[in-house]
């Protein structure tokens, strides 16, 4: 799906390139001489076009990019690259170009996005595409169509909800403001505000000015308005509402009386027997039975084993948005009077406490059918699955959980991530690092205090430094028996930083890419990492000592790498400098590769 977007994206950027091509001494020869090619192709046939592209984006996926950029219909929106301003500069071996666009709808005042563009150059001086950054102006290209083209729908959109918009504006009389409102089982509930309302301050970004209620559209007062936060109705418990307070939580029923007082770091649905819920009380744990009673301990040992082998995480996955929660959406039109398909979920305290998600999400896009057409961005949901912790210590375990987004508009797109959380054996959340692996993520124990992930990335272009086109990508990390910390390296082959290698890191079902005749080709599959690319791994450990690579090729691979400073020529120098792990790498890679070559 992932690449889908990038292609797509991709056809995007050089097609608005190709609209305008201008002058600018701020760009290479090379890169003009491409984009001025480019604009030439644009007449002749989708062979010719495709044939400027080096990646693995599909004949289908670039002339569905041409058929939107072209400017092939004009008749509600047009696109102007506004190219005198673009901006160029190397970074990392590609030539990033970003390009300032306008965007102009019919009767409307343009509006300006930026493209950007990430170019690779071959050896012979030409350039293709590689990756770039579009999202921007794809929507925003269609949010003005949609705008202008659906002008008469919109207006009624706009009619039907004002209504919840006026309704705020009565009953903010009372108040400071009402900031949201959200519909619970066909009626609008609206959140008042007393005080300055922040919307950072709700994930902790500033400091809390305000305290907030829920309010029935009638006026009914359902929460009062003294909680630090109040929840989407329904989420946790059915026909009830999560209030945080001071770091505490209870609940309150739709009908406005307190179901749980306000005295609880979480609580977990838990239907057996009497039970109702499980909850956590600063350190202890307890329960509340079908009036929501409280009494200490679990109800029985399944309760027990449910919540401290972290079952009520595991067993199950968590998803904020679509067909789960009604959003809560914001009480005011945007400036441009657009009528707003954005929500927001606030996600239960037991996933929050437990670092699973933030305080309050947003971004959310609600996508029945009859709003998709104009709304052509956000996040249709947000998919959490958690692993088993795994233990690193006789004191801490490790607790990895795993994330997809499902994006929708204009593109339809899954996003994956990762959260690699520090807990307790008394089951105490800590430290968390965010991480970004595309698939496959796994995370290993090296030795007690060094530990290591290693995972895919679907969304890089292809590797022009190697053969091999999916090779892991590695991040490691240090362990002081409480935190973890990730470890900083420059490499591409960051395990010979830190570990010892064997042939292990070698071997694997390799799916290679050959360039021949300037073409990308598929060059079958390999379980043994070519020469070239162990050549590559070596010269990734040297580069970090300043020693000169030889081969002008492979030195090409770190020519805008910050850390390249290629000043010592002898090996012998660079190894006595190295590290012992280096040193035991280097000396490794020697016996496959046999020795250094000096520089000339």
């Amino acid at each position: 799906m992932k690449k889908n977007y990038l292609a797509i994206l991709a056809v995007l950027v050089t097609l608005v390139f190709a609209c305008t091509v201008t002058k600018n001494d701020g760009l290479d020869k090379n890169a003009k001489i491409f984009l001025t090619q480019f604009q030439n192709t644009l007449s002749k046939t989708d062979d010719d076009i495709l044939s400027l592209f080096k990646s693995t984006q599909s004949k289908e996926e670039i002339l569905k990019g041409i058929a939107v950029l072209q400017n092939k219909d004009t008749t509600f929106v047009k696109t102007v690259l506004v190219y005198d301003d673009a901006k160029a500069v190397w970074e990392e071996g590609y030539l990033n170009v970003s390009i300032p666009v306008q965007i102009i709808g019919k009767g409307a005042e343009p509006e300006i996005n930026t493209l950007t563009l990430s170019l690779f150059q071959k050896k012979d001086g030409k350039f293709y595409i590689y990756k770039l950054g579009g999202q921007e102006v794809y929507t925003a290209y269609y949010s003005i169509k949609s705008k202008i083209e659906n002008a008469d729908e919109l207006a009624r959109r706009l009619a039907d909800i004002k209504i919840y918009y006026d309704r705020a504006r009565e009953l903010q009389k009372s108040y400071d403001t009402v900031v949201w409102y959200v519909h619970h089982n066909d009626t609008a509930y609206y959140y008042a505000v007393n005080g300055t309302y922040i919307y950072d301050s709700l994930n902790g970004k500033s400091p809390t000015t305000f305290k907030m209620g829920l309010l029935h559209t009638s006026g009914k007062v359902i929460v009062p308005v003294e909680f630090d936060l109040v929840g989407n109705p329904g989420i946790n418990l059915p026909n009830a509402v999560e209030v945080k307070k001071d770091g505490k939580i209870g609940y309150y029923g739709m009908d406005g009386k307190q179901l749980v007082p306000v005295d609880y770091t979480w609580l977990v649905p838990y239907e057996e027997g009497e039970a109702k819920a499980l909850v956590k009380k600063d350190t202890l744990f307890g329960w509340l039975d079908k009036g929501y009673q409280y009494h200490e301990n679990f109800p029985t040992p399944k309760a027990e084993k449910y919540i401290k082998d972290f079952e009520y995480l595991t067993e199950r996955k968590f998803v904020l948005g679509k067909d789960y929660q009604e959003m809560i959406k914001m009480a005011w039109l945007a400036p441009d009077n657009m009528f707003s398909a954005h929500g927001i979920a606030i996600p239960p305290a037991f996933l929050v406490h437990n670092k699973i998600f933030d305080p309050v999400v947003g971004q959310f896009i609600e996508t029945q059918k009859s709003n998709r057409e104009y709304f052509v961005s956000g996040n249709e949901y947000l998919e959490n699955q958690n692993e088993k912790p795994m233990s690193i210590s006789t004191m801490i375990d490790v607790f990895i959980s795993n994330f997809k987004i499902r994006y929708v508009g204009g593109r339809e797109e899954f996003y994956t991530s990762q959260k690699i959380t520090v807990v307790d054996k008394k089951g105490n959340f800590s430290s968390s690092i965010e991480m970004n692996g595309d698939y496959d993520f796994k995370f290993f124990r090296v030795k007690d205090d060094l530990f290591g992930a290693k995972y895919f990335y679907e969304s890089f272009g292809p590797e022009e430094n190697m053969i091999e086109q999916n090779i892991h990508y590695f991040s490691y990390f240090s362990f002081d028996g409480k935190k973890l910390k990730r470890l900083d390296s420059k490499r591409r082959f960051p395990f010979t930083q830190f570990i010892k290698i064997d042939s292990s890191y070698f071997k694997g079902e390799f799916d290679l890419l050959l360039i021949e005749d300037e073409v990308l080709k598929d060059g079958g599959k390999s379980s043994f990492l070519s020469r070239s690319t162990l050549e590559y791994m070596r010269d990734d450990i040297l580069v970090d000592y300043n020693f000169i690579v030889m081969d002008s090729v492979r030195a090409e691979r770190f020519k805008f790498e910050d850390r390249y400073n290629p000043t010592i020529s002898s090996y012998e120098e660079v190894y006595s400098k190295a590290s012992e792990i280096d040193k035991y790498n280097l000396d490794f890679l020697a016996k496959i590769l046999g020795p250094v070559k000096k520089p000339i």
